[in-house]
């Protein structure tokens, strides 16, 4: 069989796209240049970013928002893309140790942007002595889906609800409209 990219057999490819320059592909879900330009642009103007942004991305790459919503919106505007130093963690990793490593980072590369999940933003402290006076706004992935979920101001973590703020901002919820 051909593979059609990490691996993965054509015959094991719901969709296979024509004509369309593949990034990857997640299970059954295709990712293409064009979507990752779609919900890049569109995190772009949500976001308000620009060249002077600095984004923290603190979720994995392996997943169309990592890659096509926090890379391609960071590059998109011309910022700076930060990717926390997580060594040894495989996958998703622990989101305790990811919390730590996000702050640090937030603080000594002075982002104005951040790029978490839910798990990471329940677990992550508040800033403390650490500098986030440059951080101005964020997203939390909340559940599959690639749409800014307007009005959503929390979540829920095994049956814990939260807030989706970080150092007195409110951070925008990321997913699937109802």
């Amino acid at each position: 069989a051909d593979a059609v990219g990490g691996g993965v057999s054509k015959e094991k490819v719901a969709y296979e796209p024509r004509g369309v320059d593949v990034h990857a592909i997640f299970g059954k879900a295709v990712l293409s240049h064009d979507e990752i330009d779609r919900i890049g642009s569109n995190a772009k103007s949500v976001l308000e970013m620009n060249e002077s942004d600095s984004s923290c991305v603190s979720i994995t790459l392996s997943h169309a928002y990592g890659i096509g919503t926090a890379v391609g919106s960071t590059l998109m505007s011309g910022g700076t893309v930060v990717l926390p130093a997580v060594g040894g963690i495989r996958g998703c990793g622990v989101p305790e140790q990811r919390a730590e490593v996000t702050l640090d980072v937030l603080s000594s590369e002075g982002c104005s942007v951040l790029f978490a999940d839910s798990h990471t933003l329940k677990a992550l402290p508040e800033p403390g002595n650490k500098d986030v006076t440059k951080f101005r706004t964020g997203v939390v992935k909340i559940a599959s889906g690639t749409d800014f979920l307007e009005g959503v101001t929390s979540a829920a973590s095994k049956g814990e609800e939260f807030e989706l703020a970080f150092a007195g901002k409110q951070l925008w919820a990321y997913g699937k409209k109802k």
